[in-house]
């Protein structure tokens, strides 16, 4: 079985030329590649898989999609809906109830609508040294992005912001940024709502947890980490009628975003299955003895998914 992830899937627009995302066409085309080459897994198959009372079909493909984008709505969930094809939907729900927007998503933002290295100097006028947090510095330093088709210079401001400087700080950086470039986005044009988290979950597709503000968990503490794990499963079970809690993917999904704490606090609340980025197959052993780091490939690896580089 091959997982997939998606995260933006949209169409153009001009005052965000440079954002990078997966065209609606192109979605739709890469849906009709899976299902010529493939099955897709129904909800019933992906609920016995868990339980492990089924074996992972295989040539069989689960779709996934990350962040709680109202694209996922939009898009997504009513093309799934038409072809009766089932997807995982993972949420992160200071959205939904702060009515917060997301440090990661404001960087997508600025880089979406300014060059790199204009944003690189920007930032650089505005942080000082008390602002870097040194911890795990050189790892994430050699590999984040190691894979991303970006400009130098956009890997480097996303470096900075996601993983160097600290998060008590983040958020104002950003929001001094978002306002030098004269980028404003209500949370209710970027974001699901409830309804459509409730319809969407009322409709065959399965909703999971993708913490509470999308940090990078590896640099919180255990109690902060258990804090944003727990609030987000909490809400999703109380306001959207969530029961039998089962799913969970890790903010930015690679093995050194997340550590053994992390782990422990996942089979404290007896999560079945969390999804990690790692491009390769799923077989039964991934279930029976791994279930909280199963591996699923972007969507870009395949085709029709391929994001172009962004030509400045």
């Amino acid at each position: 079985m091959k997982i997939i992830i998606y995260h933006y899937i949209r169409e153009y627009e001009e005052k965000f030329k440079y954002f990078r995302f997966l065209k609606f066409k192109n979605f739709k085309k890469q849906l009709d590649y899976f299902d010529s080459k493939s099955k897709f897994v129904t909800k019933d198959q992906f609920k016995k898989i868990i339980k492990k009372e089924i074996k992972p079909p295989k040539n069989s493909i689960l779709l996934t999609f990350d962040d709680g984008f109202i694209d996922h709505y939009k898009y997504a969930y009513k093309e799934l809906k038409k072809r009766n094809i089932f997807g995982i939907f993972f949420v992160s729900v200071a959205p939904l109830e702060k009515k917060l927007f997301l440090n990661v998503h404001k960087i997508h933002l600025l880089i979406g609508k300014i060059k790199g290295k204009i944003l690189l100097n920007q930032l650089n006028s505005i942080i000082k040294p008390k602002m870097i947090d040194k911890n795990g510095f050189k790892e994430f330093e050699t590999k984040t992005y190691s894979f991303q088709n970006e400009h130098k210079s956009v890997i480097n401001f996303k470096r900075m912001l996601n993983y160097f400087i600290n998060n008590k700080y983040k958020g104002k950086i950003l929001d001094q940024l978002l306002n030098i470039n004269k980028i404003k986005m209500k949370v209710r044009d970027f974001y699901l709502s409830i309804n459509h988290i409730k319809e969407m979950n009322n409709n065959g597709m399965l909703i999971g947890s993708h913490t509470f503000s999308h940090e990078v968990l590896s640099k919180l503490s255990p109690k902060k980490q258990g804090q944003e794990i727990s609030s987000s499963i909490k809400f999703l079970s109380k306001k959207v009628g969530i029961n039998n809690f089962i799913t969970f993917c890790f903010p930015y999904g690679e093995k050194f975003t997340y550590n053994k704490s992390t782990l422990k606090i996942l089979k404290k609340y007896n999560i079945k299955a969390s999804f990690i980025v790692d491009s390769r197959k799923v077989d039964h052993r991934s279930f029976l003895f791994n279930n909280l780091e199963i591996p699923r490939y972007d969507c870009n690896e395949f085709p029709y998914g391929k994001i172009s580089k962004i030509k400045y």
